[in-house]
């Protein structure tokens, strides 16, 4: 029997406009979008595949990355990082050691085998704040707690994971129990920047032993060379912005940067991250993959769709002509991405273009050396109940799903999953209709 079949959806749109109120200060949906009405449920099996996956692609892509590289500023060069306007760079060891603790790639199943899209490092990862509301949520609910008797279910966590993560800093600081500031914004025009959004990550963490509070970023001042606010000296900020919003929205981040100048507290993830995050070094990894062992070649054929960076003579052609038609004879086989970027901004697949959309373009990317093209993959679609508040009800649509396990230090802190109809294409984001959603593993009784 499917697990849709068990549980009792009568009382649909009262819970789903509960949770829609939970996740208000942390938006997880955009307008118009439904809302889940129960978590993705994955084989504990399956579920810890992922998680492996998802640690082994991290190991390649920073062993092709510093292959190329001798230090994060010359990664920053080879993969024409684009720095902010106000930028929060440093070369200082004790910032960038720890770059890459903090991670979440992006996954979509095909055939029950996860693909490996793209690779997110950077601070404010989606689903560092909307994990463990959404686990509670659904793990709390009065319906899903009966279900949860029969069909016992599990998840990581991330405070749990995090706490560890902030230990290890602390502990190369020589601060045992190290007090954290959980750096945001704070403007009128920015609904990411109250205490709210965060208040559930920092009462977790100091649950798990870690002093932990909410600071806006222009509050962070530095005194006799530790960072301080008000009178709480801290020693780790956790950075749950990009940086480089921070001028539109008219955010002094001039504190920030004379902490890390001084390095007056570590600040995770260090901007130092943003060059891990570059498709570029996908396409490397593909270029790489003949160069490596037995073992690491099977895994990048199995888990990563070819990439390679569009560029003329190039891996895709000898020629900018031949690179040219080799793109539109494959139109419909490839996605075009960006360089840099997230949200899938720069993302546009090859079959949702028309020829003449996407040979401009080609042309384009061929003109900047600014992208790369990924062979598409057909990935596994899940039916995923949802409320629409705009039909006003449950509706069970095929639905695209790409997997975001959080890498945070050694451990997995839990794996965001965005869900979109398939009918609306295969980009999965909030700004295309999708919806954030958290996946637990579902035990098999004995």
């Amino acid at each position: 029997m499917h697990i849709d079949d068990v549980i009792d959806y009568s009382e649909a749109a009262e819970y789903a406009r509960s949770l829609d109120m939970i996740m208000s200060s942390d938006g997880f949906r955009s307008p118009g979008s439904p809302i889940p009405l129960r978590p993705v449920l994955m084989a504990p099996d399956r579920y810890e595949d992922m998680v492996r996956t998802a640690q082994r692609v991290m190991r390649l892509l920073r062993e092709v990355a510093f292959s190329r590289a001798g230090d994060y500023r010359d990664l920053a060069r080879a993969v024409d990082f684009e720095y902010p306007p106000v930028s929060l760079w440093s070369d200082s060891p004790v910032q960038n050691r720890w770059a890459s603790a903090m991670a979440r790639p992006d996954i979509g199943m095909a055939n029950g085998v996860p693909k490996v899209f793209e690779v997110n490092v950077n601070s404010a990862l989606g689903g560092m704040t909307q994990l463990s509301r959404l686990d509670r949520a659904f793990l709390r609910r009065a319906d899903l707690r009966e279900v949860w008797r029969e069909h016992p279910v599990s998840t990581n966590g991330v405070a749990s994971a995090l706490s560890r993560l902030l230990c290890a800093v602390g502990d190369s600081m020589d601060r045992r129990v190290p007090h954290v500031g959980i750096v945001g914004f704070r403007h009128d025009e920015d609904k990411g920047g109250s205490e709210e959004t965060y208040i559930d990550l920092i009462d977790e963490l100091r649950t798990h032993g870690i002093p932990a509070v909410y600071v806006p970023a222009q509050d962070v001042r530095v005194r006799h060379g530790k960072a301080y606010a008000g009178r709480v000296r801290l020693d780790i900020l956790l950075r749950m912005f990009v940086s480089a919003d921070a001028p539109a929205a008219g955010i002094d981040i001039e504190p920030l940067q004379r902490v890390i100048a001084e390095d007056a507290a570590v600040v995770l993830s260090p901007e130092a991250a943003g060059p891990l995050a570059s498709k570029r070094i996908l396409a490397w990894i593909t270029e790489a993959a003949d160069r490596m062992s037995a073992q690491d070649r099977a895994f990048v054929e199995r888990h990563i769709p070819e990439t390679h960076i569009v560029e003329a003579p190039g891996t895709l052609g000898s020629s900018r002509r031949a690179v040219r038609e080799r793109l539109l004879r494959e139109q419909h086989d490839l996605l075009l991405k960006g360089n840099q970027g997230h949200s899938a901004h720069t993302v546009t697949v090859g079959r949702e273009c028309t020829e003449s959309e996407w040979l401009s373009l080609v042309d384009e990317a061929l003109g900047s050396r600014d992208h790369v093209v990924q062979r598409r993959i057909e990935t596994d679609l899940l039916p995923i109940p949802v409320y629409s508040d705009v039909h006003e009800r449950v509706m069970r649509p095929e639905s695209r799903v790409v997997y975001g396990p959080l890498l945070i230090g050694e451990r997995c802190g839990g794996i965001l999953v965005r869900h979109s109809d398939s009918g609306l294409g295969d980009v999965v984001s909030g700004i295309t209709g999708g919806v954030a959603n958290t996946t637990f593993r579902m035990h098999t009784p004995e």
